[in-house]
């Protein structure tokens, strides 16, 4: 059935001797489906370490730069490392051609799964994953008109939360600082923003720019609207790095925080309660997020064809400090 020596058989029954994993996957998928109690022999497969990519988009300040992505990729290393599974990290490239040598990549190198953070947009690359039935979970940034298997944190009632919070604090002339504008995670928090200014019955405000979830872009695009002298009460930030950088050159301009301009970030990262004020943002659980990740893509690995997508979407937490004030 396998097109496998008989010799080969015994050694992976026996577990004895050199055998490449997609031979040994193979052979136990085929007597776990002919010969025995189904589950039983696939007991013993699931203790084998796997072999993991994640996905991350082609920027070096997604993991250098950004803490919270650093720390989403730092938990993920270690949840892995309690089964001795291996996680290699692969970027995700700009063009298809780059697209189609990572799928190849994925499937010569027998990766048993894919975890594919902060994609972009265009989801093209996903859409590849799935047509070469890649066990695969997507995680910081979702594609709400499409069924695919998401883990996430649930930035759109994030933002929500946070956006309705400052309007509830009487600031309705709010100036947004975005992240990337072709990155889905930014996406999804612009679409938690829209649904609290709606809610409110807001009309959504004109000052809206987009960078990179870093410091420097947060500086910069915090001193276009200031040099504009645009009419605003708040800064959100959709990093809390944006924010940091935003706070510096709100005070280069001679005013203050929160008295004159209150700014709230996102993500809680270690450095935000340290800032000078401390920074109102809104928490996650990375650690939480990579134990269900593994867990979940664990099961897809071993249950491969047998689940059909599914949405885990974890709550974030609204941390009050003193950079965001009442407001008449």
């Amino acid at each position: 059935m396998t097109g496998v020596s008989l010799s080969k058989v015994s050694r992976v029954l026996s577990c004895k001797g050199k055998i490449g994993d997609s031979t040994r996957k193979k052979v136990l998928a085929a007597i776990d489906e002919f010969m025995f109690t189904p589950g039983v022999v696939m007991q013993k497969f699931e203790g084998l370490p796997k072999k993991i990519a994640l996905l991350i988009p082609e920027s070096g300040e997604y993991y250098r730069d950004d803490p919270s992505s650093s720390a989403d990729i730092r938990a993920l290393l270690n949840e892995s490392k309690k089964s001795n599974d291996d996680i290699v990290i692969l970027k995700i490239g700009k063009n298809e051609s780059e697209e189609n040598e990572l799928i190849n990549k994925l499937l010569i190198d027998n990766y048993d799964g894919v975890i594919i953070s902060d994609p972009f947009v265009d989801n093209t690359i996903i859409e590849k994953i799935v047509q070469n039935n890649i066990p695969y979970v997507i995680t910081n940034g979702i594609f709400p008109q499409f069924q695919y298997n998401y883990i996430d944190f649930d930035n759109i009632n994030g933002l929500f939360q946070i956006t309705d919070y400052l309007i509830s604090r009487g600031h309705v002339k709010i100036a947004i600082l975005a992240g990337p504008q072709n990155h889905s995670v930014t996406q999804n928090r612009m679409d938690g923003v829209v649904k609290a200014f709606q809610k409110n019955n807001i009309e959504l405000p004109e000052n809206i720019l987009y960078g990179s979830f870093n410091l420097d872009d947060g500086y910069k695009n915090a001193k276009i609207l200031l040099e504009r002298k645009c009419d605003f009460t708040a800064i959100l930030g959709f990093s809390d790095l944006i924010s940091l950088g935003a706070m510096k050159a709100v005070k280069e301009s001679g005013l203050r925080i929160p008295e004159d301009i209150s700014i709230i970030g996102v993500d809680n990262i270690e450095y935000s309660k340290y800032s000078d004020p401390p920074l109102t943002t809104v928490d996650r659980n990375v650690d939480e997020l990579a134990e269900i990740l593994v867990k979940y893509l664990y099961d897809l690995t071993y249950n491969k064809g047998k689940i059909h997508s599914f949405n885990v979407f974890l709550k974030m937490n609204l941390v009050e400090r003193e950079s965001c004030r009442k407001i008449s």
